[in-house]
């Protein structure tokens, strides 16, 4: 396969090694060879695409039943669901059932029910069930849940495996970060007169996690975390990823970890919201996916507040508008290979894709034309064939209001489609990768999340720098992911004056970032609450802190010495 992506003098920042040429079978991350090492290697004719090749044949055989899952009982529902390919949406995945009001009031009982135990389960107990969850996908089910991430949610093999690799990452640093947790100590500053014992025990309540289609590694790890700091979780699956997902919550079943700590609950998003958040009991909640449904549930949460029993604690990472930045100093080769990969890579719909490039205008036309350079070679495909590099967006409604953005674009004097524009849905939700520039830069392109493959450009004057930097300072609803590309001194000065409309920057390469297995922080503004999904304070969201303080008896204590 020819090379598609570019990479120029990058290094693997987890390993510090050379990169590996970045080409069509490997756009879904920059990664040297010890992180390959860690991979599957699908290439044609290996061991493990000959594997995988087995696992997509087992699991499109037939189409699969999939439970709800509520402590050890297994539950089918009356009102029938199915997991459509979104590549071939005449074919079903699985067929799944969506809880009803009193299957998710018996979630919260059996979740509350099980929470004592649970959470006097020593920590390195938690830990291990973890560390053999990891070891169960890494070396048990791996090929099974790579293929039904590309049957189920249109990611090809390496996009798959770049989110198995992920997860199996995610599940090895819980357990070593819950560890260093239980290490940590307050300072005490008269030992000699007072003992203090510091704890993290769980919230109160359960807690729920609602968690997206488009990254399995996060959906598990919105489940999860709160778990391994002793909650009980309900877990609301997306209706896009109900596979993939059920074969995780599987893994922590044969990893050893009890019934009722994590339940499985397929289940209308508006029926889940309203029971949990009438029950008193409601401790915390997980979210990932788009602002507007976060603020629904913020909106009744708030309404309902007086009820609970304590405040819920609320982690949300929510809907982006990601950008890269052109400074005049910028390599124009770095810049359109970073932006084609940040752009179009699962069809623009993972939470860090680039939405809209901002170019001065003396660079506009080779940027242009490097870019064009890169996207003609991009296959739009079956994810099965190891030819695809992007594939169909997730689903009927995400396709329908992706392609009215293209419709206004084309219909409207101040955009120009430069590239791509074609969509079709009678086999599959298919949108070409689509470039559109604006001569408006409150275009609703240029200000509203997308999530799917059209980047919106601005060209801006040279002279107008400043002016676009405090447009985007004043007018930006979102701040997750960034990049500057420019000089070394010019970057790192962008990034101080753009410093309030990203939470994660980076310089000279993709927004989606270059580092694999190594989370952003969530967004600020309207795209979530700036946890870090891979750091000990990210589990320290889902307990309370807790202290004992004990005066020493000092005359006691001179007693029995003598």
């Amino acid at each position: 396969m020819g090379t598609i992506f570019r990479t120029k003098n990058i290094i693997c920042l987890l390993h510090r090694s050379p990169l590996n040429v970045c080409c069509a079978a490997t756009t879904t991350s920059v990664c040297c060879k010890r992180c390959l090492k860690t991979m599957m290697d699908y290439t044609p004719n290996s061991t493990d695409s000959k594997a995988l090749a087995v696992a997509l044949e087992e699991v499109q055989k037939s189409v699969i039943g999939i439970p709800i899952m509520i402590g050890r009982n297994e539950i089918v529902g009356r009102d029938g669901q199915y997991q459509l390919h979104p590549h071939n949406h005449k074919r079903a995945l699985v067929k799944f059932f969506y809880a009803n009001t009193q299957q998710v009031k018996y979630g919260i009982e059996t979740a509350l029910g099980s929470k004592e135990d649970w959470q006097n389960t020593k920590l390195k107990e938690r830990a291990e069930i973890w560390r053999k969850c990891a070891d169960i996908i890494a070396e048990e089910d791996r090929h099974k849940l790579n293929a039904a991430i590309m049957v189920g949610q249109a990611k090809t093999a390496l996009e798959a495996e770049k989110d198995t690799f992920q997860l199996i990452t995610l599940l090895r640093k819980s357990a070593e970060y819950i560890m260093r947790l239980a290490d940590i100590h307050l300072t005490n500053y008269q030992p000699d007169c007072i003992k203090t014992t510091y704890f993290q025990r769980p919230l109160n309540g359960f807690v729920a996690a609602i968690s997206p289609f488009n990254h399995n590694n996060f959906s598990a790890h919105l489940a999860l975390s709160p778990a391994l700091m002793g909650n009980c979780v309900l877990w609301k699956p997306s209706n896009y990823s109900l596979y993939s997902d059920y074969l995780i919550w599987s893994a922590t079943k044969k990893a050893g970890l009890p019934p009722g700590v994590l339940n499985f609950i397929p289940c209308n998003g508006n029926l889940f919201v309203d029971v949990i958040t009438k029950s008193p009991y409601f401790g915390g909640l997980n979210f990932s996916g788009r602002t507007s449904s976060f603020q629904d549930i913020f909106n009744v949460a708030y309404l309902r507040v007086n009820n609970f029993k304590s405040y819920p604690r609320v982690v949300a990472e929510c809907s982006t508008k990601n950008f890269h930045f052109v400074h005049e100093s910028a390599d124009v080769n770095v810049t359109a290979s970073a932006t084609a990969q940040a752009a179009f890579e699962y069809s623009g719909q993972k939470s860090a894709s680039c939405s809209g490039i901002y170019v001065p205008e003396t660079l506009w036309g080779p940027l242009k034309e490097a870019l064009l350079d890169q996207l003609v070679c991009i296959k739009v495909g079956d994810p099965c064939d190891p030819t695809t590099i992007i594939s169909a967006v997730i689903s009927e409604i995400s396709y329908e209001r992706i392609i009215k953005f293209i419709k206004n674009a084309s219909n409207n004097s101040k955009c120009q489609i430069i590239y791509g524009g074609d969509f079709c849905k009678t086999h599959g939700y298919f949108i070409e990768p689509t470039v559109v520039v604006c001569s408006d830069p409150l275009d609703p392109l240029m200000i509203k999340d997308i999530c799917g493959p059209i980047l919106s450009v601005y060209v801006y004057k040279n002279n107008e720098l400043d002016n676009i930097i405090s447009l985007l300072r004043k007018e930006s609803r979102y701040a997750y992911t960034a990049s500057v590309f420019g000089d070394s001194k010019t970057t790192y000065q962008l990034i101080e004056r753009l410093s309030s409309v990203s939470n994660n920057f980076y310089i000279n390469q993709g927004c989606t970032g270059n580092i694999m297995g190594h989370p952003k922080f969530s967004g600020t503004r309207l795209s979530g609450t700036n946890d870090h999904k891979s750091s000990k304070f990210y589990f320290m969201r889902w307990a309370c802190q807790q202290l004992i303080e004990e005066p020493i008896d000092n005359e006691s204590t001179t007693d029995k010495t003598q």
